[in-house]
């Protein structure tokens, strides 16, 4: 089996509802949640369209006959949970093991013990990261889970092949685009769009109907990445904004203190000359003395 890690990635509003907490989770990191029809094939669907983001065409159909095949090549990985969890003799729980990947070959189908090893299998299968999002029983938080492919060495920092998937309920899963993707997604669907007008008549084309993003889905996309560009723009504006603001108030608090020195010490430089003046009070001093004095008191630092 795939080895993952988990960690919590965000935590709840308090008092909220399952789909307040998933909508607060996408609005604070900008993320567009991707609608998939709950028809069993939901996961495989997910998976597809984000090879569409990078450009490659792999249908759900395709996706669920590697992975299902991957499985049934590795079958004795399974094993031992039915010899633990079932009552059956061996015999008929072979037959059971065979009888659920027979199942889970034909499109829509999930709801069996297998199907739960779907996600964990998909990376090996595929070559591919898969981050599980899920919401918490409690709906405290939500957690991800980093099913990662160990036996091809692919780094898990590497968004690139890294899909991003929500599990919304037990059984259904939706793709997730974070904003690294948007510009990605935008540039790829424009030269995929180029490439269908050309060939809009050709049979390949309309076979690919329930696997491509619909207009409204990429006009969506657009929008979110357009609000989020001005967003990020109007952060900049005010944080530049507030350097100089610091700035001039730097400056200012400067040129308070300079002033309030230059007076101390034009003060200082008045008692000093009023002192000496007051020993010599029969001798009086021109303003010229005055001026001189006042100078030769500032180089020898009396003020």
């Amino acid at each position: 089996m795939n080895n993952h890690t988990t960690g919590i990635v965000y935590k709840c509003p308090k008092k909220g509802s399952a789909t307040n907490c998933i909508n607060s989770f996408l609005k604070k990191y900008n993320i567009i949640l991707v609608r998939i029809p709950p028809d069993g094939d939901c996961f495989f669907h997910s998976i597809s369209k984000f090879f569409e983001t990078r450009g490659i065409k792999r249908t759900h159909t395709e996706l669920r006959k590697i992975v299902i095949s991957y499985m049934e090549r590795h079958k004795d990985d399974y094993i031992p949970f039915f010899l633990a969890n079932s009552n059956m003799n061996n015999h008929r729980k072979y037959s059971e093991i065979t009888k659920q990947f027979n199942e889970l070959k034909r499109s829509g189908a999930w709801n069996n013990e297998l199907a739960d090893f779907i996600p964990q299998e998909a990376p090996k299968a595929l070559n591919i990261n898969i981050r599980l999002f899920e919401l918490s029983y409690d709906k405290s938080y939500i957690s991800a889970h980093i099913l990662r492919d160990d036996t091809k060495n692919i780094n898990i920092t590497n968004n690139y092949y890294t899909v991003n998937i929500l599990r919304v309920s037990q059984n259904h899963y939706e793709l997730l685009i974070p904003p690294e993707d948007f510009i990605l997604n935008k540039l790829n669907f424009k030269n995929k769009n180029n490439s269908t007008n050309k060939n809009k008549n050709s049979k390949k084309n309309t076979t690919r109907k329930n696997n491509t993003f619909s207009k409204n889905e990429l006009n969506e996309i657009a929008k979110q990445f357009n609000i989020i560009k001005m967003k990020e723009n109007e952060a900049l504006a005010k944080k530049m904004a507030n350097i100089e603001k610091a700035k001039k108030e730097e400056v200012s608090k400067e040129l308070n203190r300079q002033a309030k020195i230059q007076r101390y010490l034009t003060r200082k430089a008045q008692e000093r000359a009023a002192a000496s003046t007051k020993k010599n009070t029969n001798k009086k001093y021109t303003q010229n003395e005055l001026v001189n004095m006042f100078d030769k008191l500032m180089e020898e630092g009396g003020i």
